[in-house]
């Protein structure tokens, strides 16, 4: 006679709680005793090998979520220096647009003129290698 694990537990399990010796309890499911203590080492083998994956699978989670954070922090330190160099270049440009002197606004409006070339070719190549063009 086959005995699924669920009906396996459920008798080792009846033998542990009950007042009944392991015996009488192998007899009373037509089973041997060996064979009970078979099934008892399985389960209880089974019960750590679960457990010690719980653990593992803690540790991992542990060390994700601080990675998770560590990453988090530097998302946060890009985004402010990318802020401050927007700012810097920002204020660049307002000091170099506000300039008397006519080479220099000559010179700002030839570098306008070749950024935006630039910039307009990036984004074509950019939309070329996604495949929207």
């Amino acid at each position: 006679m086959r005995f699924d694990p669920e009906k396996m537990l459920n008798i080792v399990i009846e033998c542990h709680e009950s007042d009944l010796s392991t015996e009488e309890v192998c007899r009373k499911h037509g089973i041997k005793v060996h064979t009970y203590y078979r099934w008892r080492r399985k389960l209880i083998n089974a019960g750590l090998e679960l457990l010690k994956n719980q653990l593992n699978y803690e540790d991992d989670r542990a060390g994700l979520i601080q990675e998770k954070n560590e990453l988090s922090n530097k998302v946060k330190r890009l985004e402010r220096d990318k802020a401050l160099w927007e700012l810097r270049y920002k204020w660049l440009w307002w000091h170099l647009e506000s300039h008397k002197q006519p080479e220099i606004r000559t010179v700002v409006s030839h570098l306008k003129q070749q950024l935006a070339s630039e910039t307009d070719e990036t984004a074509g190549r950019q939309l070329k290698r996604v495949g929207r063009i």
